[in-house]
């Protein structure tokens, strides 16, 4: 059987789960098409989980195409029946990803913010928030989504470079909300006032300290742009604080299971955000990464082999100098740039680097928060000749 779903349309999900139910009964095998391009995180993730669950009842016999470049990048892991996260993630943009336990989490979540942190040129506090909101409301998956058994929840997170935008999806095929709200203090009568209950201060089901949607929506409410939409069984909310939204109300359900909840959210990369405003008298949030690379003179190495695997490229020096730009500008600590390991280098990936570093900053500047550790060989050789070339293009000179 061939299904078509167009994902601009109104209810792209909806469609998609009435079909599949119609062929619950049937060992036919399904071809699924989705038509057009844009693919948002709140359309495609929903898609894509209804067919993962629905594909493990039909011993695979379910196919996607899709005919964008794009789509063909968001369809990878389920093309090849692993939605789950490996070991080493290196691109974990624009595609979905399936994870069931926190182990799975750490692996993307982690993956995300090293990706944000070299390809993104981030404001204060922008890391830090977008990762606390991400680790929460996947976490809240594996707390509240089910009542027995393993709980299954799926991830998107796209960068729209034009307007320099995180969007974010979580979705889960699970007991919903209202349910999870069951053996505690709490008993709403529908799933709207459930989601209203859920991005209260401190309310929580009993499995929590109840500050995860709730932060979630202070954090979108400082970011230029920021949006928050929740659905949960049949009900729906909306929170666009730019254009003074904010409000409840009844829906269809999102896939025709009562149960189900998606979190929807989307933050620009070049607004501050500060977790002591969204959490008044708290002592902030600790930045891990940071913390792991700390030195005893309290700086920060970052090894660039960790970060890009491979020293070969200008896109590769790029994101190193990325990393280094982001942690001058936002955290104030001399940044330790460590080659341990790099036996050779291209010299593109060299200017790219610390050439660049240095134009930008200056002489005084560079040398005062930036330097530069383990460099032997011919990556010495290439430094030297690329920070020769970059003083003369500053001072002026002979090449």
């Amino acid at each position: 059987m061939q299904l078509a779903i167009n994902l601009d349309e109104v209810a792209p999900v909806l469609k998609l789960s009435e079909c599949l139910d119609s062929m619950r009964s049937s060992q036919e095998p399904v071809e699924v098409e989705l038509v057009n391009s844009g693919i948002c995180p709140n359309r495609v993730v929903p898609v894509l989980a209804m067919l993962d669950v629905f594909r493990s009842s039909r011993n695979g016999q379910v196919t996607v195409s899709a005919s964008s470049e794009l789509a063909d990048r968001v369809l990878s892991g389920f093309k090849d029946g692993n939605m789950r996260p490996e070991e080493s993630i290196r691109r974990p943009f624009g595609r979905v990803w399936r994870f069931d336990n926190a182990d799975d989490l750490n692996l993307i979540v982690n993956a995300v913010e090293l990706e944000l942190n070299k390809t993104v040129h981030l404001a204060k506090g922008v890391k830090l928030c977008f990762t606390w909101c991400l680790n929460e409301v996947m976490d809240n998956v594996l707390n509240h989504s089910a009542t027995v058994g393993n709980a299954t929840g799926y991830v998107m997170v796209q960068y729209v470079p034009s307007e320099k935008l995180i969007k974010v999806c979580v979705f889960d095929m699970g007991i919903g909300l209202k349910a999870s709200f069951e053996g505690s203090k709490y008993s709403p009568k529908t799933d709207e006032e459930a989601i209203q209950l859920a991005v209260q201060e401190n309310v929580t089901s009993g499995k929590g300290q109840g500050n995860g949607l709730y932060g979630l929506k202070r954090l979108v409410g400082q970011s230029p742009m920021g949006k928050l939409h929740i659905k949960s069984g049949s009900g729906e909310y909306l929170y666009n604080p730019q254009n003074n939204v904010e409000n409840a109300r009844q829906c269809s359900p999102l896939v025709g299971i009562s149960g189900s909840t998606m979190v929807d959210f989307q933050m620009v990369c070049d607004g501050e955000l500060s977790f002591e405003q969204a959490f008044p008298g708290s002592q902030g949030q600790v930045d891990l990464w940071i913390e792991d690379h700390e030195t005893e003179s309290g700086a920060v190495r970052v090894k660039v082999l960790d970060i890009v695997g491979g020293c070969g490229s200008r896109e590769n020096g790029r994101e190193a100098r990325t990393v280094v730009e982001n942690l001058v500008e936002a955290d104030k600590r001399k940044v330790v740039i460590d080659f341990e390991g790099a036996e050779t280098c291209s010299s593109a990936f060299v200017d790219e680097l610390v050439g660049k570093l240095l134009e930008k900053y200056g002489f005084s500047a560079f040398v005062q928060m930036i330097s530069i550790a383990n460099v032997h060989g011919v990556v010495a050789l290439l430094l030297n000749h690329s920070v020769r070339q970059r003083l003369i293009g500053v001072f002026g000179g002979d090449r």
